[in-house]
């Protein structure tokens, strides 16, 4: 897996990481859906022969939040 994070980031540009966040993952899985679906029997006839098959699930979330130091 793969993890970004920082954690001294201005509450003011909360709202601005949290729509950048939906936009670029947003274009990752649409680039994801063009790539994958290339490779899919529901989509193309390529490897129609094969009885066996693999599923293949990428994910993304992102995190906002505002951290209090007690």
């Amino acid at each position: 897996h793969i993890k970004t994070e920082y954690d001294n980031i201005p509450v003011k540009d909360i709202e601005r990481a949290r729509r950048w966040a939906l936009e670029e993952g947003s274009a990752f899985h649409q680039r994801a859906r063009r790539f994958f679906s290339k490779l899919d029997r529901d989509f193309t006839a390529r490897g129609a022969n094969s009885p066996r098959r693999v599923r293949v699930s990428l994910g993304s979330f992102s995190i906002t939040e505002v951290v209090n130091e007690d």
